[in-house]
């Protein structure tokens, strides 16, 4: 029988080997590690699979602006959903209220500016069986332009929590970034779902959009349910933080899409 450490190193090198842009393809929840190869139904992963393939460059918003990006998406299409043609995978991770997740993303390419975002959204029962256009999100965590002091020297912009706080996270397991779950929300199954925005054409009307998402069982003693949005209600193309200039000098202040942070 082939054991799950076995899988686990398989899933590493393949994904290391044919990533693109970038994925998270390990992460780490209360100091229990996991697979979270998406591209891979046959694993057993807590990772949603999907068929975006090993060159998936993002779901793109806008024209079409560079010759990598011919197809111009719409983030509110059920596609956008955790990946195109996303769907659970057959396990459920476990994180406790208060407790943390290392997501372990491939290094992300060094001009691909913009926030992270995490959410999560209530399966009410088993992840596996949600549909997921029913799943109502809210925000847990926001990161983006940090510092608007000009640096680099190919690609000039700020501080931004992708790439440049992500990477600076770099390890043995690839560039970390850790989601801390509310203390006092209730226990339950969720999907967390963690993405990032790539803003290096929104200035020529184009902005790459890569989800990732995950089925948990949370515990804890909790009681706080905040209310959430359906995807297609999270975000809209002229948000602003769609429509920035990320190598502008000066740069101007930054507003992270989507709804303002859940209140616990």
């Amino acid at each position: 029988m082939i054991s799950i450490v076995s899988l686990y190193v398989s899933a590493l090198t393949l994904v290391q080997g044919v990533a693109a842009h970038g994925k998270i393809y390990t992460f780490t929840a209360d100091g229990v590690d996991y697979i979270g190869l998406l591209n891979n139904d046959d694993l057993p992963s807590a990772a949603w699979s999907n068929t975006n393939g090993a060159n998936f460059i993002g779901f793109q918003d806008g024209v079409p602006a560079a010759p990598e990006s011919p197809i111009p998406w719409s983030l509110q299409i059920d596609d956008a959903i955790c990946g195109k043609a996303a769907h659970p995978g057959l396990l459920t991770a476990n994180v406790s209220a208060g407790g943390y997740i290392d997501f372990d993303w491939t290094f992300w390419p060094g001009n691909h500016f913009g926030p992270i975002m995490t959410y999560m959204a209530d399966c009410h029962g088993p992840c596996q069986a949600v549909d997921k256009t029913t799943l109502e999100w809210f925000k847990i965590q926001e990161l983006g332009l940090v510092n608007k002091t000009i640096k680099g020297t190919t690609f000039r912009s700020g501080t931004w929590a992708a790439p440049d706080l992500l990477n600076a996270n770099a390890g043995p397991k690839g560039s970390t970034w850790r989601v801390i779950i509310p203390t006092t929300i209730a226990p339950g199954n969720y999907v967390v779902r963690t993405e990032t925005v790539a803003l290096h054409y929104a200035n020529e009307g184009e902005i790459q959009y890569y989800p990732f998402c995950f089925s948990f069982k949370v515990t804890g003693s909790g009681t706080v349910g905040p209310p959430g949005l359906v995807h297609s209600q999270l975000y809209h193309q002229s948000d602003p933080g769609f429509n920035y200039n990320v190598f502008a000098d000066p740069l101007a202040d930054y507003i992270i899409p989507g709804p303002p942070l859940a209140v616990f």
